[in-house]
């Protein structure tokens, strides 16, 4: 049988997961906006817009680490609650 302990926490890591990749959305239409749409002030140096686009980059890195990680512990815990469950 599946401990509730397990459970709840494929719940966390499903939510997580759900809120990450929302993030990651929104960061990549905010990266597509800045070039593609030009919200770029015209008076915005080289220096200014490389800023802006390393501090989302980083992020998203960091964010995409994340995700594969709780990627992974969601498949964990789905082994590990099925093998409880058929007592394997």
């Amino acid at each position: 049988m599946a401990t509730i302990a397990d459970a709840v926490r494929l719940a966390e890591v499903v939510n997580e997961i759900t809120r990450i990749e929302n993030e990651l959305r929104q960061r990549r239409e905010t990266i597509t906006a800045l070039f593609l749409r030009c919200r770029i002030p015209a008076n915005a140096t080289l220096v200014v817009v490389q800023n802006r686009v390393r501090a989302v980059d980083q992020r998203t890195r960091l964010l995409e680490s994340r995700l594969g990680m709780l990627l992974e512990e969601r498949e964990d815990l789905h082994r590990s609650l099925h093998r409880k469950e058929t007592g394997m």
